[in-house]
């Protein structure tokens, strides 16, 4: 069985299920530019408080992290049938 979403949007990120291909290209190529106009007002990026992790910590961590899944999709046999796209 198919994954299903439970509502319209992802609960986490807000964005729409049904985005169409070249909008969702065009919103994943605005990531660097919107993560480094972020990063960059922050005035101590590498100051922790109490627990918490950095902001220079936490955008690493996120790098890391995309880094694994391409990796891992690299290494993935590529899907087909409905619901499924090759983006690229």
């Amino acid at each position: 069985m198919r994954w299903q979403p439970d509502s319209l949007v992802c609960a986490e990120r807000g964005f729409g299920w049904d985005i169409g291909r070249d909008s969702a290209i065009d919103l994943v190529a605005q990531v660097p530019d919107a993560a480094a106009t972020a990063f960059a007002r922050i005035q101590q990026p590498a100051q922790c408080t109490g627990d918490r992790w950095s902001a220079s910590m936490y955008l690493w961590h996120l790098v890391r992290r995309a880094a694994d899944r391409d990796r891992a999709a690299a290494h993935r046999e590529p899907r087909s049938g409905p619901g499924h796209h090759v983006l690229g």
